[in-house]
C-alpha cells in the first residue's frame, strides 16, 4: 500500500526520475500504456505523472487480477514482451504457472534500454546471470563506473523470479504464492491468503502442507541455508575489495586503461554475481545450489581481477614482495 508513496519519496532517484521508475509502484500504469503506449509512459517524468495525470494510486488487487473475473492477469508489458522474445505464450499458461507469473512482474532484474528508458528484462540469452551477463556485454551496457577502480559496472536489481526459477520449487510446480501467500481456510471455503510476507511467518501453512517435518526442523533448514549464503557473501565482498585495492594500486604506478581492461572486466563480472545475490531478498532460500555457484563464481572472479592487477604491479617493476594494496 505504501509502494508509491515511497518511490516517491526516495531522493535517489533525483527530480528527473522517469515514469519507468512508476511502472511497478501504482496500479494506474496499464490504463495509461494502453491509452498512450509504454513508450510515452516509460519517457514521461514522475513529476508529471503525478501533477498532470493525476497518479496516486499505489498496487491494488487489478495489478494481478481481470477486475471482473478476479482470473490472475499479467498486466505489465515488459514482462510479455520478456517472455514473447524468449518464446513463451503466456496467453497458455496454466493456472499454476500464472500464480508465479504475477510476481514475476516485477520481482526481477531490470534496465532502463536507450534514451527513452525503456523497461527491458535482460532475458533473450536465459534467465541464469551468466545468460543475463553475455546479454549485458552484447548491448554493451553499464549502469554506472566504479569510483575507484574505474570498471564497468551493473547494478543488479531484485532477480527473485530469476534466482526461483533455477530451484527446487519450481522445478517442483511450486509458486510463488504456494509459499508467500498460501491457502487457508474460511469455514468450508479455501482461499489464497493474501497477507503477502516470509513463510518463516507462517510455517504451517506455507512448508508443512507438503513437507512432513516439525516447524522447527524447516525453520532450521531456512537458516541454515541463509547462513551458509550471507558467509559466501563475505568471503566474495573480501574478494572483491582486494581486487578493488589491486586495481587502485596498479592504477597508481601509472597502469594504463588497456593494461587494466582484463582486471576491471573481471572485477565487473564479480561484482555483478555477488550483487546479484545481495540484491535478491531470500539470502539464498530460493535456490540454495545456484546462489551458491553463482558467489563462488564471484570469488574466483575476483581473485582473478586481483591476480590480473598484481601482474600488472610486477610488469611495472614493482618488486614481488613490495606489492601491498592497503593505503
Amino acid at each position: 500500500m505504501n509502494a508509491l508513496k515511497d518511490m516517491l519519496a526516495s531522493p535517489r532517484l533525483g527530480d528527473e526520475k522517469p515514469g519507468t521508475c512508476m511502472t511497478c509502484k501504482s496500479s494506474q500504469v496499464p490504463a495509461f500504456v494502453e491509452q498512450y503506449g509504454a513508450e510515452l509512459f516509460y519517457k514521461t517524468p514522475v513529476k508529471e505523472l503525478v501533477e498532470k495525470h493525476g497518479f496516486k494510486h499505489s498496487v491494488v488487487c487489478a495489478d494481478c487480477h481481470d477486475s471482473k473475473t478476479m482470473e490472475l492477469k499479467i498486466t505489465r508489458i515488459a514482462f510479455k514482451e520478456a517472455m514473447q522474445r524468449r518464446g513463451i505464450d503466456i496467453s497458455k499458461a496454466s493456472r499454476q504457472e500464472m500464480r508465479s507469473y504475477v510476481c514475476g512482474q516485477c520481482h526481477v532484474e531490470y534496465y532502463f534500454k536507450g534514451p527513452g528508458k525503456y523497461l527491458t528484462f535482460p532475458w533473450d540469452q536465459g534467465m541464469v546471470l551468466d545468460s543475463i551477463d553475455a546479454y549485458y556485454e552484447k548491448e554493451g551496457f553499464s549502469d554506472w563506473t566504479h569510483a575507484e577502480s574505474k570498471a564497468p559496472m551493473i547494478k543488479m536489481q531484485h532477480p527473485e523470479f530469476e534466482i526461483w526459477s533455477t530451484g527446487i520449487h519450481a522445478r517442483s510446480n511450486v509458486s510463488c504464492a504456494d509459499c508467500h501467500m498460501p491457502y487457508r481456510r474460511e469455514g468450508a471455503i479455501k482461499i489464497t491468503d493474501h497477507w503477502i510476507r516470509s513463510p518463516l511467518g507462517n510455517l504451517t501453512n506455507a512448508c508443512l502442507t507438503c513437507h512432513r517435518q516439525s516447524e522447527t526442523e524447516m525453520r532450521e533448514r531456512v537458516l541454515q541455508i541463509q547462513d551458509r549464503t550471507y558467509g559466501l557473501m563475505q568471503r566474495s565482498e573480501r574478494a572483491i575489495i582486494s581486487a578493488i585495492d589491486g586495481i587502485k594500486a596498479a592504477m597508481q604506478v601509472g597502469a594504463t586503461d588497456e593494461e587494466l581492461k582484463a582486471a576491471r572486466q573481471l572485477h565487473r563480472k564479480s561484482q555483478m554475481r555477488w550483487d546479484f545475490i545481495s540484491a535478491e531478498n531470500s539470502m539464498g532460500f530460493h535456490s540454495s545450489q545456484e546462489v551458491a555457484r553463482i558467489l563462488g563464481d564471484a570469488i574466483d572472479y575476483a581473485r582473478q581481477a586481483e591476480l590480473e592487477a598484481y601482474k600488472v604491479l610486477v610488469k611495472r617493476g614493482v618488486p614481488a614482495k613490495q606489492v601491498s594494496y592497503s593505503e
